[in-house]
């Protein structure tokens, strides 16, 4: 590397993989003014109702946007980044990735509703993750938030960060995010019986993406925190109960709720079955009550009902949670014989408890810190540039080599090494060796 190249990694500029808060001096202008230091409230704006033809225009129209700008945005332009959709019942596969086209955004009714169950059971959030943030439609519906935000795709990446520059952005897969102790995860996540690339590296046991998302954000979430997930019917149907058991060995469900078939028809054009799900994170060596521990033990259960149909014994044994009229009949998707939940949703039948167990959380200790390098990635890369810190990470092609000669005839040798603790990576670090050590 060039002398110039101090505090860059050893093969050259990186990708902005992560974008964190403004400060006050990104933000304001010569007069004090504030720019763009707020995130966008859609808690006010109306429903995003769009067709099929009317979403390819708004995506592509956002795409243009974000081509020309990465800041200052209008209002006009806020408001069409707020209705960047995905591709989710768009296209088929020849024409997008497998991830792509499992982007299916979330309305704001269904939304609004999950945020006032929230409020009304007492449960107060200040630090938020939304680990498959779209276009950002439930940070939007409580920017006061303290908010941090995952997604493989860059546009869905570019939308949130435009959007909510308060916040701090991730352009990673959830697989490499690691960091922890946030109040609250909730998110729409991505449904798939298959995981991404990642997948044979973090809890390769664990084969639809879906029922990863659950299990990697209890390690995310902050004990006696929450987890609201809308996530597919399979995590709560399949027959195979391994991983809903490790789900209620660390949580208690306080709440699963099937939508009718079809809820997501009219904005995001699919005909999938999904549950609302939320689950309380219990402190290490607390005890559910014994009506919370048969909940949890219900819900971790699926079997085949008297019509031959799996079915989770949550809802067998408290149907009025499937939230409309249930009736025998044909998955619109798979073909198989299913109970199919008709609107429009009982929306009155929502609701959750949330009680904190006393004297559960821990204090938050850093991991990963070496002779005060920070280990957050956002911050290692920011005290890298202002102490002209040379690092290579696992991933450059130089990782393996302890010394290193740069085209200026400087000698670096390998010192520590920094794992990260808000992402899977891994840093190492290079001192230059003066005189005649070199």
């Amino acid at each position: 590397p060039a002398a110039d190249d101090a505090g860059k990694g050893v093969s050259g500029d990186r990708d902005n993989a992560v974008v964190t808060a403004a400060t006050r001096s990104d933000r304001e202008s010569e007069s004090g003014a504030s720019l763009d230091n707020n995130n966008y409230d859609l808690r006010d704006k109306s429903p995003v109702i769009l067709t099929k033809g009317a979403r390819k225009t708004i995506n592509d129209r956002a795409r243009e946007i974000l081509s020309e700008k990465s800041e200052g945005f209008t209002d006009a332009e806020k408001d069409i980044l707020r209705q960047y959709t995905g591709e989710g019942g768009l296209h088929t596969a020849a024409d997008y990735t497998k991830e792509a086209l499992n982007q299916h955004f979330t309305d704001y009714d269904t939304i609004r509703r999950i945020w006032d169950v929230l409020d009304k059971s007492g449960f107060k959030p200040k630090t938020a993750l939304e680990p498959a943030v779209g276009a950002g439609s439930f940070v939007g519906h409580r920017p006061q938030l303290q908010w941090t935000t995952v997604d493989i795709d860059k546009t869905n990446h570019d939308v949130a960060k435009a959007l909510y520059p308060s916040g701090t952005h991730y352009n990673v897969s959830y697989e490499e995010f690691t960091a922890g102790d946030f109040d609250l995860v909730i998110s729409n996540v991505p449904f798939s019986e298959q995981r991404g690339k990642l997948r044979n590296t973090v809890r390769s046991d664990v084969k639809t993406l879906h029922d990863f998302y659950l299990l990697h954000s209890l390690d995310r979430v902050r004990e006696d925190g929450v987890i609201a997930f809308i996530t597919s019917k399979f995590s709560m149907d399949k027959l195979e109960g391994k991983i809903r058991s490790e789900i209620v060995s660390k949580s208690d469900v306080i709440g699963a709720f099937r939508l009718p078939g079809g809820h997501f028809g009219k904005t995001a054009h699919t005909d999938v079955t999904t549950d609302i799900i939320f689950l309380h994170k219990r402190p290490e060596g607390a005890e559910p009550t014994s009506s919370q521990k048969k909940v949890n033990e219900q819900w971790a259960k699926s079997s085949k009902t008297e019509h031959g149909i799996a079915l989770n014994e949550y809802y067998q044994r408290n149907p009025e949670k499937m939230l409309g009229s249930v009736e025998v009949g044909k998955d619109k998707l798979y073909g198989q014989p299913a109970y199919i939940v008709n609107g429009p949703a009982k929306w009155d039948l929502f609701a959750i408890d949330y009680t904190p167990y006393k004297g559960g959380k821990k204090e938050h200790t850093a991991a990963g810190e070496v002779k005060g390098v920070p280990s957050k990635w956002p911050d290692f890369q920011r005290w890298a540039e202002e102490t002209g810190t040379m690092y290579a990470e696992k991933s450059d092609p130089d990782f393996g080599k302890n010394i290193l000669v740069t085209p200026d005839h400087r000698v670096l040798v390998a010192g520590d090494m920094v794992q990260m603790s808000d992402i899977n990576r891994l840093a190492k670090l290079y001192k230059p060796i003066m005189g005649a050590e070199a």
